[in-house]
């Protein structure tokens, strides 16, 4: 059978067989690994670049699209339990390989190879073959590779029924604690009743300053006006403002009580209109919102960003990103203008341009070969270590000259679905084909160490990550699979999950926990 005849009938049985509920479960996109196991063993066989190619392209997605908040965790001291999940369940599965070696009595290369299969990771492997017991180190990782690529997705699937877990109530609590972290930003109307501001500049008076709110207009006697620091504030006018909640409690004190309509705001007749425009403006992009002359040349106000669907307040120094949607007062008659601006594509946002896809990939290939010294010992990222932190890094400095890096969601999860199909296909077939083989000469305690290297430490972090730190459901589940480094672990939460809590934690903890992991097998192979 021709390779890629092979490729597609695996992917079609598979995502056949993962649209079938049952109990209101599926396998969705995890299911092509059953079928690749299948029929791999009847004989069918799918080249290995398929594999790589596939999870060049799944690994990158997930780094784009992670980038940008990526890196704010070391600087957010909530986050940092999902590093301190990371070190305990590395610590667990190094804890009990060790333990099992002296059990079972086996030489160093079959629990290096049992380690690195249980955590579906090649670049373990690749660690661990560097000495004369390849061979020995690789029958392990094939035989336990499949057993710890499913009973991860298993866990995965069933977690929420062991913990009698609603996955829609999670969700509301992923999204509150979200909004909690980043508040949405809602406008308000305050009539001006603070006498100590009569007759003040908006320069004077220090709102913006004290309170953090923007204000883009003032009501003076029906009459909409442009906030200039030279605007003089008089009794009774009506101020727009834009905030948190937290900041509009400061401003109702502040300024006056609230007002619930206000005159010309949505009438026809008004000179200001209200616009949300999509950036998509490449030469807008990474600049900082005092240097987009939105204000000087336009009249412009922006009144709050919206950007991976968190609300962001607008300060002078924040940076436009590709696909950020904006809301902006301006004059009517430079409405247009400004649209053009800030780019306000649909269509630009569904592009895939390959150019920048291909240069971060090919860096992050380039990085994964690197080899870094750690004391006596050597490790290298790999390429899924690489690859990934390419995208990272990449996805977060947003725009290099002409080249964006960000992709907006609908390619993403194009490029994301279609690289984690390739993969699973590879690696089903290639385990499928000699799997009853391998079972037999290895003997059943090998699968047995496999599954106590995966299950124990995913039961105890999982019950001291919701028990103990609390923590929403959905947002421990990626971490585990981050932490187990399994991306079809990961596929199996988002198939029953609308949020991206997961995706989010998983590539939080995913290039740290690969750096523990590669450690511990070079470990295995000097006790």
């Amino acid at each position: 059978m021709e390779s890629y005849t092979a490729l597609f009938l695996v992917t079609a049985i598979g995502l056949a067989l993962g649209n079938i509920k049952i109990k209101g479960i599926s396998l969705g996109t995890s299911a092509v690994i059953f079928s690749a196991i299948f029929l791999g063993h009847f004989g069918i066989s799918i080249p290995p670049p398929f594999k790589q190619v596939g999870l060049i392209l799944f690994m990158y997605s997930i780094g784009i699209q992670a980038g940008p908040g990526f890196f704010a965790i070391f600087t957010q001291r909530s986050k940092w339990r999902l590093l301190y999940i990371s070190v305990l369940i590395v610590a667990l599965e190094a804890g009990l390989a060790i333990g099992l070696k002296y059990i079972f009595n086996y030489d160093n290369a079959t629990i290096a190879g049992v380690f690195a299969g249980s955590l579906s990771t090649s670049a373990g492997l690749a660690v661990a073959i560097g000495g004369s017991e390849a061979s020995i180190a690789s029958a392990a990782f094939g035989l336990v590779y499949p057993i710890g690529v499913l009973l991860i997705v298993l866990f995965m699937l069933v977690a929420p029924k062991i913990f009698k877990i609603n996955i829609k109530d999670e969700e509301a609590k992923y999204i509150e604690n979200t909004k909690a972290e980043n508040p949405d930003i809602v406008t308000k109307h305050y009539r001006l009743e603070n006498k100590n501001l009569f007759g003040k500049t908006i320069a004077q008076s220090e709102i913006r300053s004290i309170t953090g709110a923007t204000i883009f207009l003032i009501n003076h006697n029906s009459v909409e006006i442009k906030i200039t620091p030279k605007t003089v504030l008089n009794e009774g006018d009506v101020i727009y403002t834009s905030g948190t909640p937290k900041i509009h409690e400061q401003l109702q004190i502040l300024i006056g009580n609230e007002v619930e309509q206000v005159p010309h705001i949505i009438d026809k007749d008004s000179k200001y209109t209200v616009k949300q425009i999509l950036i998509t403006n490449k030469d807008i992009i990474n600049k900082p919102l005092s240097e987009t002359v939105l204000s000087s040349n336009y009249g412009v106000s922006v009144t709050h960003i919206r950007r991976s669907g968190v609300d962001i307040i607008p300060r002078p120094h924040i940076k436009l990103r590709f696909a950020d949607r904006i809301t902006v007062t301006c004059p009517k008659n430079n409405a247009q203008s400004v649209v053009k601006l800030l780019g306000g594509s649909k269509n630009k946002l569904n592009d895939i341009n390959f150019l920048p896809i291909s240069i971060g990939i090919l860096l992050g290939i380039l990085l994964g070969s690197i080899t870094i010294p750690i004391g006596s010992i050597t490790i290298k990222l790999g390429l899924t270590g690489g690859v990934l932190i390419s995208g990272l890094v990449l996805g977060r400095i947003g725009k290099t000259g002409n080249i964006i890096w960000n992709m907006s969601g609908t390619p993403n999860m194009f490029l994301r679905k279609l690289g984690l199909i390739f993969f699973m296909a590879v690696i089903g077939t290639e385990a499928g084909e000699h799997f009853v083989e391998l079972f037999l000469a290895n003997g059943p305690s090998i699968l047995i160490s496999s599954m106590i290297i995966v299950l124990v430490p995913l039961f105890v972090v999982a019950m001291i990550g919701y028990y103990y730190l609390k923590m929403d459901f959905l947002t421990l589940l990626g971490t585990l699979t981050g932490a187990m480094t399994s991306t079809p672990g990961l596929s199996a939460i988002e198939n029953v999950s609308e949020t991206n809590a997961a995706r989010v934690s998983y590539a939080t903890v995913y290039p740290f926990s690969l750096v523990l992991v590669l450690i511990v097998c070079q470990l295995l192979m000097l006790l």
